[in-house]
């Protein structure tokens, strides 16, 4: 009986990786694990689901919270899929994050 539900175990995880299926759960792990080995959380804006009433040449707003965890250089990449009656184009974008020694707290100023 246990090595049963050991290999049922393990086929519910190959078929999440094989991405046959999505485990929520799994995916909060590998978002966790992944964020702790980058020093580097999105607690914002992570996610940002398609759009489908954009006026053509307005801009589209999106903010994102980083909360790094130590000093160093960061790259956060994001990518815009865009589909119209001409095709689909997908544009790549790498915006650099650096990330200084912490500041110390500044004296509140006398009034």
């Amino acid at each position: 009986m246990r090595v049963a539900l050991g290999v049922a175990v393990v086929l519910l995880f190959v078929g999440h990786a094989a991405k046959l299926y999505s485990i929520p759960f799994v995916l909060d792990l590998e978002g966790i694990a992944y964020d702790a080995r980058l020093c580097l959380t999105m607690p914002v804006g992570e996610d940002f689901g398609p759009v489908n009433d954009v006026a053509p040449e307005k801009p589209l707003t999106h903010e994102l919270m980083l909360l790094p965890s130590r000093e160093g250089m960061f790259m956060v990449t994001a990518t815009v899929d865009t589909l119209s009656d001409e095709g689909n184009v997908v544009r790549i974008f790498s915006i650099p994050v650096v990330v200084g020694p912490a500041q110390p707290a500044s004296a509140p100023v006398p009034k």
